[in-house]
């Protein structure tokens, strides 16, 4: 990996992971903190107690609001990206982090890193990718110089004539809208694949096990204050074991990779299951507890969260892929929004027993990644669109067989 290209995932990594604010996990640490806030207010604002279900609706509404940004943001994707190119729209995004508050003056600060850096890393080659500049731009020598300025010097000829056969295989097609994605058969399964395995990912329960790790941490005899520690152990682990998937996903395989921790995070929730509600009948319970909250974490941070970001790009041909990343991101902001506002109110119904829901889906998806999904490792993205290709048209290709059939059954008649 040359110099160039490792700094440009440090910074589209540091920037990203910064600019997405407050999220569920980070949160839940100060709830009680919080909630006696809420609680203070209303009884100077109005005179009385605010019942329980108020508090939990207003503390839940704090938690999943930010998310509408995220929506925005998402929605805009497509738009910004067409529009002013990849690169381009990252520093356009930024701008209102460097008008945002005194108080997020660390958002502003990783906004403003990144600009830099993205700005002098592409000011040669016009602040867009490789891909962008040959596919939509016809610009092959500017997608040359962008290749050699993030790669470093040499013979990328290959990947060059891979991105050529792609810009053939569009056919001078404009950019698809969203709607254009959801309606295109060439595309079904593509987009099967997108809402079930990517858009959907907020159903893993990732951000409902954070929710109980720190009660878990706590019944396990650990002080708040070394609760704190613990989860941020957590966090950790998710960054090292994400890492590790970087090394780990050319080598395993993306479908491998998928199938296999998702198994594994379904039988995580169901042991967690199973001792979040035996946690007061026996000492050591809660010690099983946290560990599997490790092996869940440890599960996604091998596979969802390292393999599901590229994904899009490896199912879908430039001319699609912004309306499915601005379909997948407001997907998965809807779906925070809800189950931000709505999983306290889950959780008081169901307790444990709320991670059926997660375990249910992940045991799906395992299903379906096994058996549906193609491999994408080391194949062109016309290999991947062949694969698809035979779901998206095995129906009309089982009828045209059929009319074959027929028409030779009606010549042996006739003879």
């Amino acid at each position: 990996m040359s110099y160039n290209l490792f700094l440009l995932a440090f910074v589209l990594g540091i920037g990203g992971a910064f600019q997405y604010g407050l999220q569920i996990s980070i949160i839940n640490s100060p709830a009680e903190y919080i909630q006696n806030f809420i609680r203070e207010t209303w009884l100077k604002r109005y005179g009385s107690s605010p019942s329980e279900e108020i508090i939990t609706l207003m503390w839940s509404f704090i938690v999943s609001v930010y998310t509408i940004g995220g929506l925005l943001g998402s929605i805009s994707v497509r738009y910004l990206s067409v529009t002013f190119g990849r690169k381009k729209s990252m520093l356009l995004a930024n701008i209102p982090a460097l008008l945002s508050a005194t108080l997020m003056a660390l958002s502003r600060l990783s906004g403003s890193f990144e600009m830099i850096i993205i700005g002098r890393l592409f000011a040669g080659v016009g602040a867009d990718s490789p891909r962008y500049l040959l596919i939509d731009k016809k610009d092959k020598e500017g997608c040359i110089k962008a290749v050699k300025q993030l790669w470093g010097d040499g013979d990328y000829m290959a990947e060059v004539d891979d991105m050529t056969a792609e810009q053939e295989a569009i056919r001078g097609e404009k950019s698809k809208s969203v709607c254009d994605l959801i309606r295109d058969k060439s595309v079904r399964w593509q987009f099967i694949t997108l809402f079930l395995v990517c858009s959907c990912m907020q159903l893993i329960g990732v951000n409902v096990v954070y929710f109980y790790a720190y009660n878990v941490f706590l019944k396990a005899g650990l002080s708040p204050a070394q609760t704190r520690y613990v989860s941020l152990g957590v966090g950790i682990t998710e960054i090292l074991t994400t890492a590790l998937c970087g090394f780990l996903v050319d080598r395993a395989g993306r479908k491998a990779l998928l199938w296999k921790t998702y198994t594994a995070m379904a039988l995580a929730l169901g042991l967690l299951t199973v001792t979040l509600a035996l946690q007061d009948s026996f000492s050591w319970i809660p010690y099983c507890s946290a560990a599997l909250i490790f092996i869940f974490i440890m599960s996604f941070g091998l596979g969802p969260a390292g393999v599901l970001c590229p994904l899009p790009t490896e199912i879908f041909i430039q001319s699609y892929r912004p309306a499915a990343y601005a379909f997948n991101g407001a997907s998965n902001w809807i779906q925070l929004f809800f189950l931000g506002l709505l999983f306290p109110f889950i959780v008081e119904g169901l307790g444990s027993f709320s991670f059926i829901i997660f375990l249910a889906y992940c045991l799906s998806m395992a299903i379906f990644v096994y058996l549906v999904v193609p491999e994408t490792k080391g194949k062109t993205m016309l290999q991947i669109m062949q694969e698809f290709n035979r779901l998206n048209y095995r129906v009309k290709k089982g009828q045209a067989a059929l009319q074959q059939n027929n028409c030779s059954l009606t010549t042996v008649t006739r003879l």
